[in-house]
């Protein structure tokens, strides 16, 4: 599970990934910010990170721009599996009543409307 934020001009993922047994660590790497995920107890450990991006590229409609993420499941420090996705960091929220991409308004284009 990715979810990402804005903090000022930085970026904010939060990441979480369920591994089975025999998997010591995760290490998630999301352009060029990298960290091993702190994991719980138990069978199916779900490995968490939390990786700031200084100066973040934002997604928008314009600027549909993406980051590499890699997701790296680790076995005595090797890599037993990876997940290689593409992922925009963006945040949208809704601010008395107006819609919000990245702390600006956002008018949505295309949305069909029916009575």
């Amino acid at each position: 599970q990715v979810d990402t934020r804005i903090d000022g001009d930085a970026g904010l993922a939060e990441l979480r990934a369920a591994t089975t047994v025999g998997v010591d660590s995760v290490r998630f790497t999301l352009g060029d910010v990298s960290e091993v995920g702190l994991a719980d107890a138990g069978p199916r450990a779900m490995h968490q990170a939390a990786l700031r991006l200084p100066d973040a590229r934002l997604w928008s409609p314009d600027d549909p721009y993406l980051y590499s993420l890699r997701i790296e499941a680790l076995q005595q420090q090797r890599v037993v599996d990876q997940l290689d996705l593409r992922v925009g960091v963006r945040e949208l929220r809704v601010v008395d009543g107006q819609l919000r991409l990245n702390g600006r308004r956002f008018f949505m284009r295309g949305v069909g409307k029916h009575e």
